[in-house]
């Protein structure tokens, strides 16, 4: 009987942990790009045409990694959640890196800017999250 006992509050204590640690995990602060050194430092449009060229090859190379690029603002557009999103000029006249900011910044079309932001992948525009601007 006292081996059951014994388990049972292994068992609760495990869960006890396994809670804790999980719950410290799900709010975890970010890390503070502004301040992190960048794994790859490109103009918008050398990434743009890297993932252009070669998708699996550029995701292999660039995604879940910081990236600090330097581009022309093509596009801006508030979001619902009070960010922002710009769109650097790629290649094309269409499609180029799209960076999105958690929180509003003001940018104009047309200004040159260095952003730095995590590279989450390609869907016609190279998406780049939680960007900040470079110092």
């Amino acid at each position: 009987m006292p081996t059951k006992k014994l388990l049972l509050l292994l068992l609760l204590a495990g869960l006890a942990i396994g809670g804790t640690v999980g719950y410290m995990m799900w709010n975890k602060p970010h890390e503070d790009l502004s301040s992190a050194t960048p794994d790859f430092v490109l103009d918008a449009q050398a990434l743009f045409s890297d993932f252009e060229t070669d998708e699996a090859s550029a995701n292999e190379k660039y995604l879940g990694k910081l990236v600090e690029v330097k581009g022309t603002v093509q596009e801006i557009t508030e979001t619902s959640d009070g960010g922002v999103s710009i769109i650097l000029k790629g290649e094309m006249d269409m499609f180029g890196v799209n960076c999105a900011f958690l929180q509003h910044q003001d940018f104009e079309v047309g200004s040159e800017i260095t952003v730095r932001g995590q590279c989450s992948g390609y869907l016609m525009d190279v998406a780049l999250a939680r960007c900040v601007t470079a110092p």
